[in-house]
């Protein structure tokens, strides 16, 4: 069996009731939310999404408690996804940009859903934002909205002069597009075009990841495979790495980008010009080919980073995301009106989360 870890994060907060009401107008049953939802991404050793998963075939524990099914199994399929798009404009690659952003054009309004929301962000020395999100985008929507970023007054394509890539501020960028994203409903993916390199962020890597991952947002990265061969031979190999279909992720190599989007449950697709446009398809229907699995809460929570771990019959590569659950509070459970929750498989172990 294939395993993967991923942390969720539970806060102290409280849960606004639904209300059902009852056929005596004066008696009014409160109904709140006890499920915990996560999506991961599981495939065999060929990286093809497996397919009809039963929910007995997976097996979940809390920081290394007993482990237990989930109560709900789903493949993602047309659930409404929030696209944030990171296009990284320092002069490093592009002419691989400029291919990206041409195919990405053309097939978004095909590949995104009515459902969906996409919003276009720009760095070279700092983050440039596209208006706020919109959904079904048209081709020449995105090329205009993209091409106010690239030319707007001191970034560096205005007059191809200024090259931040040794100052490239990636992990901030990364972090400022998160602290939006957080908030936003939906499937949350971040697709970040990019060599992965940072140059002067303040952030470090591993507050990055785990903001990212306790915020239920996923990392997707895009990068040209022959310019970081080229720059990055001598990193060491990874058996983490996905190795998508046509472009075979990074390589094997695993460098920062790599280990972002491995904790936050993406894959990073290491492309060529020529084959943008079927790498661009391939990342939509790995993200549609996700399960969303599902289970009621635990009956005693503690507040704070949990590991959880899944293990797969028959997954090679398994990507999970992490989310984020208000606590039950004491109002809840004593309120005499609320419909009672199911009982709840799921224990926590003794494990202490690594930070």
């Amino acid at each position: 069996m294939k395993r993967a870890l991923c942390k969720l994060f539970f806060l102290l907060a409280t849960s606004a009731p639904a209300f059902a009401q009852a056929e005596d107008p004066g008696y009014t049953l409160h109904v709140y939310t006890d499920r915990i939802q996560f999506a991961a991404l599981i495939l065999d050793k060929d990286a093809q999404p497996l397919e009809h998963l039963r929910r007995e075939d997976i097996d979940l524990s809390l920081d290394s408690g007993k482990s237990f099914h989930p109560t709900d199994l789903r493949v993602e399929g047309d659930d409404p996804m929030e696209l944030a798009v990171l296009l990284e404009d320092a002069n490093s690659q592009t002419p691989f940009l400029n291919a990206f952003i041409e195919q990405f054009a053309a097939l978004a309004p095909t590949l995104l859903k009515p459902q969906d929301s996409l919003r276009i962000f720009a760095v070279d020395c700092s983050v440039f934002e596209t208006q706020p999100s919109f959904s079904n985008p048209t081709a020449a929507q995105i090329n205009s909205l993209i091409g106010q970023l690239r030319h707007r007054e001191g970034f560096h394509p205005a007059n191809g002069k200024r090259d931040c890539h040794a100052r490239l501020p990636l992990r901030d960028a990364e972090l400022t597009i998160a602290s939006w994203l957080q908030h936003q409903p939906g499937r949350r993916v971040l697709l970040v075009v990019s060599q992965g390199d940072d140059g002067r962020s303040k952030s470090d890597a591993s507050t990055v990841r785990d903001f990212l991952a306790t915020s239920g947002i996923a990392v997707v990265g895009v990068r040209d495979r022959v310019h970081f061969w080229m720059n990055n031979r001598g990193l060491p190999f990874s058996l983490q790495t996905l190795n998508a279909p046509h472009a075979y992720a990074t390589d094997g190599m695993n460098d920062e980008l790599d280990q972002l989007a491995a904790g936050t449950g993406g894959f990073v697709m290491a492309s060529e010009p020529d084959v943008l446009g079927a790498d661009i398809s391939e990342i939509f229907r790995l993200l549609r080919a996700r399960y969303i699995v599902s289970y009621p809460r635990p009956h005693r929570d503690v507040a704070g980073v949990h590991h959880i771990e899944i293990a797969t019959r028959g997954g090679y590569t398994v990507r999970i995301t992490g989310a984020t659950a208000p606590l039950v509070t004491k109002e809840q459970l004593e309120d005499p009106n609320a419909v009672p929750s199911a009982d709840s498989p799921a224990i926590y172990g003794k494990r202490k989360p690594l930070r």
